[in-house]
């Protein structure tokens, strides 16, 4: 059961983690947004 909760803590860290750097990837590099205004990619948006 340790197991399972550490792979679970991992998997959250690592999506939210992810989250903010395309979060903060499309405020700052993205060519699309030209103005920089803040883009919420979303949790639930695919590929």
């Amino acid at each position: 059961m340790s197991l399972f909760l550490t792979l679970a803590y991992l998997f959250f860290i690592g999506s939210v983690f992810g989250w903010v750097l395309e979060l903060l990837f499309r405020k700052f590099f993205s060519r699309s947004n030209p103005e920089h205004k803040w883009i919420n990619p979303g949790f639930c948006v695919g590929p």
